[in-house]
């Protein structure tokens, strides 16, 4: 059986891999790549093993941001503003960059 050479190509480059997984590839480069897995098992395998760690991992950071801010970093943030509006108004501005504004929102 025919492969054109797909069993001969070199590894995934970490920018082939990372625009695969994010969906970034054009049409045509997405469906050579899937024929290029479709061909070769192990790639194949190694592709969908890191999806399922990052779908993973994806899963596990945005549990983090239902969490709570904890107590004691709350209390940290209450403290550097405090330090800072005690701050003079010359230390300030240097402290901000120069910018002559306390805070970027």
């Amino acid at each position: 059986m025919k492969d054109g050479g797909l069993h001969h190509l070199p590894p995934l480059t970490e920018g082939e891999l990372a625009a695969y997984l994010d969906g970034d590839l054009e049409a045509g480069r997405r469906a050579a790549l899937n024929r290029r897995l479709d061909a070769n098992p192990v790639q194949r395998d190694e592709v969908e093993r890191i999806r399922l760690a990052e779908a993973e991992l994806l899963a596990s950071l945005d549990a983090m941001l239902t969490e709570p801010v904890p107590a004691h970093l709350l209390a940290l943030l209450d403290d550097l503003d405090e330090a800072y509006d005690a701050t003079p108004p010359a230390a300030a501005t240097a402290l901000a960059g120069g910018s002559g504004s306390r805070r970027r929102d």
